[in-house]
């Protein structure tokens, strides 16, 4: 996972598939697509 810098949250992950995105947060995950992540959950 070198080079990660940003740990998404779930609302901004699900962003693109909702009816009115938000076209700031579109924007950022353009920018920094290949430097984001998604945590999992373990139990």
């Amino acid at each position: 996972m070198a080079g990660v810098r940003h740990l998404l949250d779930t609302n901004v992950l699900s962003e693109p598939v909702v009816p009115s995105p938000n076209p700031g947060v579109l924007a950022r995950i353009e920018e920094h697509g290949s430097a984001m992540a998604i945590s999992s959950i373990t139990w």
